[in-house]
């Protein structure tokens, strides 16, 4: 479980950190660069690894494998049910401009809330609550923090249907990857039972 919490504290640290640093000219981002955004990106990916196999560790070990809740059977209908738009959201934040990105304002973080929360219902084991928890915290603290900057999103752009129709082919397909074989190779288990 340690090695979990450090990979969280690290990773979602790091992205907290983005979210509530300044934006003005000669931040820490512009003064930095280049610098800046290759340490980022290492130890998030150092802090990525770290939750990952933590996570399937802590998830092992009989000790904190023990559930405070065990979520009825129907929520893991829910979690199959939500999780395409979820999966859409993530596609919709780097497809081109469409009305999803627009009406969202910001569709990588919603997906990120999405997928925690699900999850977060479903699975009352220790590591998936501080795992599944971590992100909700990270994505509300993202969301809180643009909203305080009076960040608009995709609401300036101009939108075309056609980003929508790439968010979505997208996000089925990745979906579907998951459903099918993604979700068992990664963690372990299948989605389908």
């Amino acid at each position: 479980m340690y090695i979990l919490i450090i990979g969280l504290a690290l990773f979602l640290g790091l992205h907290c950190f983005a979210s509530i640093r300044s934006r003005e000219p000669g931040n820490i981002a512009q003064k930095y660069g280049i610098k800046y955004r290759a340490a980022f990106s290492l130890l998030s990916l150092i802090g990525f690894a770290l939750l990952v196999y933590g996570y399937g560790v802590a998830r092992a070990d009989p000790n904190w494998n023990e559930p405070i809740w065990i979520a009825p059977e129907w929520t893991r209908h829910l979690i199959l049910a939500i999780m395409p738009f979820s999966m859409i959201l993530f596609a919709a934040a780097e497809a081109p401009a469409g009305y999803i990105k627009k009406y969202t304002k910001h569709p990588m973080v919603n997906g990120l809330k999405l997928w925690a929360t699900v999850h977060l219902i479903y699975n009352g084991d220790w590591p998936s609550i501080a795992l599944f928890g971590g992100f909700l915290l990270m994505g509300s603290v993202s969301r809180t923090m643009s909203k305080l900057r009076k960040d608009e999103g995709a609401r300036r752009q101009d939108v075309s249907i056609k980003g929508d129709v790439i968010s979505v082919v997208i996000g089925l397909a990745l979906y579907l990857a998951i459903l099918f074989y993604l979700h068992e190779w990664l963690i372990g288990r299948p989605v389908l039972l």
